[in-house]
This record gives C-alpha cells, sequence and structure tokens, in this order.
C-alpha cells in the first residue's frame, strides 16, 4: 500500500515539472533582458579588440636613436625615408654595426642605395642581427634588392608583397622554417639564395608562379625532404642548387627541367643536427 502512495506521489510530480520549468525559463529570460551582462558575466560578452600600441616599445640603443613619430599601426602615408628609419630604431644592432646610419640623411647610410627621386633602391644589410622586420618595409617599393644574409630573420612581413621591382634576394643562413609568402610576389625576380636555413622544410606550390627565376638556391637546408611539382612550371629556371638537403638525389619527375637544359645539383643528402645519432 505503501508503494502505491509513494509512486502516485512521484506521478503527480512529473505532471506538474513542464509547468516548472515553463515558470523558470520566463523568469529567466525576463532577467535575461534587463540585465544581461549582470546575470550572465562578461564571460558571454565578445571582448573589444586590443587597440594597437600608440608609440613604438623603449629600444636599447647606445646612442640617442629618435623614437618614430609614427604609429606602429600607421602604414599609409610613410615615405621610403620614414621606413628606413623604423628599421633603425626596431633593430639597434644596425647602428652598431653600422655608424654611418646614425645620421639622419638614409643617403649616407652603408648599404642603402638611393635613386635620385630619393626612393631606396637597393638594400643590404647582410650580417646584421635584424630580428623581426617592420611592416613599415613594404614602402620601399622601388627596392630592386634585397641582402640579408645571416640575419636572424624568420620571416618577411606580408607587406613586401607590394615591393614588385624586387628582382635579386640574397637570404641566406636564416632562420625561415617555410619561403615567406611576399616572394611569391615578386615575379621579377630572378636570383632567389635562400640556402643554408636549417629550419626551412617547405617549399609551397606558389613557387610555379615565379615566371622569371633563373637561380634558385635551397642547398644546405637539411629539412627540405620534398620539392613541390609546381617548379616545373619554372618557365625561366635554368639552375636549381639543392646540395645537403634532406633529398639524396633529384626526383625522377624533375626530369623535363634537365631536358630543358636546366642544371640541377643534388650532391648528397644531409641530417639535421637532432637526428645525427653516431651509434645508428
Amino acid at each position: 500500500f505503501k508503494h502505491e502512495i509513494i509512486i502516485k506521489r512521484f506521478c503527480q510530480n512529473l505532471i506538474r515539472v513542464p509547468a516548472c520549468l515553463e515558470s523558470v525559463r520566463h523568469n529567466l529570460s525576463a532577467l535575461l533582458r534587463s540585465h544581461p551582462t549582470h546575470i550572465m558575466g562578461s564571460c558571454l560578452s565578445t571582448p573589444a579588440p586590443a587597440p594597437p600600441p600608440d608609440v613604438f616599445p623603449d629600444m636599447e640603443h647606445d646612442w640617442d636613436c629618435p623614437r618614430p613619430d609614427f604609429k606602429p599601426s600607421d602604414f599609409e602615408g610613410l615615405t621610403d625615408d620614414d621606413a628606413l628609419k623604423i628599421l633603425r630604431y626596431v633593430s639597434p644592432a644596425i647602428t652598431k654595426d653600422r655608424k654611418s646610419w646614425q645620421s639622419d640623411d638614409i643617403k649616407t647610410w652603408e648599404g642603402v642605395s638611393v635613386n635620385e627621386a630619393g626612393r631606396v633602391t637597393s638594400l643590404d644589410l647582410d650580417g646584421v642581427q635584424l630580428g623581426a622586420l617592420p611592416n613599415a618595409l613594404g614602402r620601399l617599393t622601388e627596392l630592386t634588392y634585397v641582402g640579408v644574409a645571416g640575419c636572424g630573420i624568420y620571416d618577411f612581413p606580408n607587406s613586401m608583397a607590394a615591393c614588385t621591382e624586387i628582382s635579386k634576394v640574397q637570404c641566406n643562413g636564416n632562420a625561415f622554417y617555410r619561403i615567406p609568402e611576399a616572394c611569391y610576389s615578386w615575379k621579377k625576380l630572378y636570383f632567389f639564395n635562400i640556402s643554408q636555413c636549417e629550419n626551412l622544410s617547405t617549399v609551397s606550390p606558389e613557387v610555379g608562379g615565379m615566371d622569371g627565376l633563373q637561380l634558385f638556391a635551397l642547398d644546405v637546408c637539411p629539412r627540405l625532404k620534398e620539392l613541390p611539382k609546381e617548379i616545373l612550371d619554372m618557365k625561366s629556371l635554368n639552375n636549381l642548387i639543392c646540395d645537403a638537403t634532406g633529398m639524396a638525389e633529384a626526383p625522377e619527375w624533375l626530369a623535363p627541367l634537365k631536358e630543358r637544359g636546366c642544371k640541377m645539383s643534388f650532391s648528397f643528402r644531409a641530417v639535421p643536427d637532432e637526428d645525427f645519432n653516431l651509434f645508428d
């Protein structure tokens, strides 16, 4: 008999549940409409993006290097002069190695060539530890030569895709893990040395669009174990250097390049330092 009473009361309570839930839903909806942030807290609101910094960070220089008057986010309206002075400020090693960069006149700076219109046409900073390059370099749209061998850089800023006059690049001995995206926009590039980059492991299929490239140096990149077949689309390529990469020999599918006279070098396979085991 007791069991029957318990079951009956349980069933009666079940009948009331939908009504109770509807009441809770109604009250909660009203509260949310009147005080959404107070009830749910700030975790459900989309946080506003952090505003870009208004000034460049403090950099340690051994001389009184002027801080740029621009915001780091500024880009439009910058001159070549502005772009190089931003680079000078964010890369203190430049003025340690090249005292001429302490001058206010970029025409006197070692490694910088300027045409009659005041546009920078050549930038040679081989061996200077630059670190991250600023977006401002994308304003150097008359640049034809870039020399940044052994500079400790890991990428070119995407803004440099606008530097479409670049025809020769020496960027060997850096920390690239892939070919920077900006490079694929340099359609006038005929000489590209990105060798001796121990971390380089990827070449994008976009390389096939580099129609003017004649010399492509990828040697001493031990982590580079394959090439994209789009290399066959590089119509001007006549020298492909891949010695001491992760490839012991040229893939068979590269035969059409050889047939049309392209010199290829795959002399031996290199082993990354961490993969080397004396006892294997």
